[in-house]
């Protein structure tokens, strides 16, 4: 259950109902880190476990995935995306990802979640956000 639908809420319903084994809730259509923590933890206490979806493929997204993953004890695995180059904003925005080592990811512990991001395109990006943005 997860991927597209997966807040806290409808996480506890499908819970509760027995409807799903495992929860993939994708970080950023769940409502960011807080929420996706959250989806995890109620996954822990029904003793289900739960793997990050990474929609957008980016290094960033994938990268939260992980550090998720590592904080939680009912962490199965977290999907890796074939290719980064699907998502330009991805690709342009973070200037390296994490690298799988045979067949893991080694958690980081530099700052942040280890991604470094070009600033000049986050510029250029949020630019161009808030341009189309209607008020």
């Amino acid at each position: 259950m997860g991927e597209t639908e997966c807040n806290r809420y409808t996480a506890r319903d499908r819970l509760l109902t027995r409807q799903c084994d495992i929860l993939l809730p994708d970080v950023c259509r769940a409502g960011g880190i807080c929420e996706t923590l959250r989806i995890a933890q109620l996954a822990d206490t029904f003793g289900l476990l739960w793997a990050p979806h990474v929609s957008i493929s980016t290094p960033l997204h994938l990268a939260a995935g992980l550090h998720l993953g590592a904080a939680t004890p009912n962490f199965l695995v977290c999907e890796y995306p074939t290719s980064f180059d699907d998502s330009p904003i991805g690709k342009a925005l973070c200037t390296d990802s994490p690298v799988p080592k045979d067949g893991a990811i080694e958690v980081t512990d530099a700052p942040g979640f280890g991604v470094s991001l070009d600033e000049a395109q986050v510029e250029q990006l949020t630019a161009l956000s808030e341009n189309r943005t209607t008020r």
